[in-house]
């Protein structure tokens, strides 16, 4: 995936947003062994049963940020999404230029010399996207108008990793937004200096049982100068427990009050054996999160919501219980 520069600026601008509390922020990750063609349009329709059926609207002060995944490989090397890349690079060139510009990508083929390969391959994406835009369609929602709202641009995240980018980078060029686990995030460690040198937007997501000292540590370290939506903290509740992130939200609100929340209540969806969860539940822990960050003095900012690829049928219905309870 390739991300130009404007593209980060803008993005820098929404997450800012997000703390003035002039927009809210949606994340839809599928993960699962490989890319596969329905993951894309299956993050996009997670997307929309988060933001709910009003998209003319709410595209107008809605983040949304979509991430194709994998899981590691056996050996523990990060898995293949090459495919999912090249999908999400088209979608987003569509997105920049106005579906209208979907029949051009025929020129765009034969223009490129007629090499065999890359033609077969583009096709095979092309094929895939048209797919996803239907997709969108039968959700009631005109791909043209869509794209036409400046807020309802598509970006992406990616997950960090220690050899994601090299010293000296100033910004992670495959992803507008970076994503770590507060559980792996060591204060002064090679990752943590790596997020501070970095301008992309960071999201550290954080359980219960992590100590809000050193989660201040990491965050101080990342963001110094305490930016408005620099960085933003994921919440995930341990089952129904969602008052057991009073101290960590309490700590670290403190200190830094102008941090960005978002929450995590369906974490369930996350994992292939993980527990069942119903809509009534996603919006119970919704509301106890919502209560927790706000006895801190601020508000939750959106949903981050990761799927594996093996519970896609059940998520869109729970999500969207979120979407229409707002």
């Amino acid at each position: 995936m390739l991300v130009v520069t404007n593209e980060l600026d803008r993005f820098r601008s929404d997450t800012d947003a997000l703390a003035r509390r002039d927009s809210r922020f949606l994340r839809a990750a599928v993960r699962g062994p490989v890319v596969q063609p329905e993951h894309l349009e299956a993050a996009l329709g997670l997307v929309l049963a988060l933001t709910g059926t009003s998209m003319s609207e709410e595209g107008r002060r809605t983040l949304k940020v979509i991430e194709l995944g994998v899981d590691p490989n056996a050996d523990g090397s990060p898995g293949d999404t090459s495919d999912g890349s090249a999908r999400a690079n088209l979608l987003r060139a569509l997105v920049a230029s106005g579906f209208s510009a979907f029949d051009q990508s025929e020129r765009w083929l034969d223009a490129d010399g007629g090499d065999r390969t890359v033609t077969a391959r583009w096709t095979q994406v092309r094929g895939n996207l048209r797919r996803d835009l239907a997709f969108i369609e039968a959700c009631g929602v005109d791909p043209d108008v869509y794209t036409q709202i400046q807020r309802a641009s598509l970006y992406f995240s990616s997950r960090l990793t220690p050899d994601l980018a090299p010293d000296g980078t100033r910004a992670l060029l495959d992803a507008h937004l970076l994503v770590a686990r507060a559980s792996e995030l060591v204060p002064d460690s090679h990752q943590v200096h790596l997020l501070a040198r970095m301008d992309n937007p960071v999201l550290v997501q954080a359980e219960a049982g992590i100590d809000s000292e050193q989660l201040l540590e990491v965050l101080e370290t990342i963001d110094r100068l305490r930016s408005p939506g620099r960085v933003i903290v994921s919440l995930t509740p341990a089952g129904d427990e969602v008052e057991e992130l009073s101290e960590l939200v309490g700590g670290v609100a403190a200190v830094r009050p102008g941090t960005t929340w978002v929450g995590n209540p369906t974490a369930e969806l996350a994992d292939p054996d993980g527990g069942a969860v119903d809509s009534a539940t996603a919006v119970e822990r919704t509301k106890g999160l919502s209560a927790v960050v706000g006895a801190a003095g601020s508000h939750l900012a959106g949903f981050d919501i990761e799927v594996h690829a093996t519970r896609l049928v059940e998520a869109p219905v729970v999500l969207a219980a979120l979407g229409h309870d707002r």
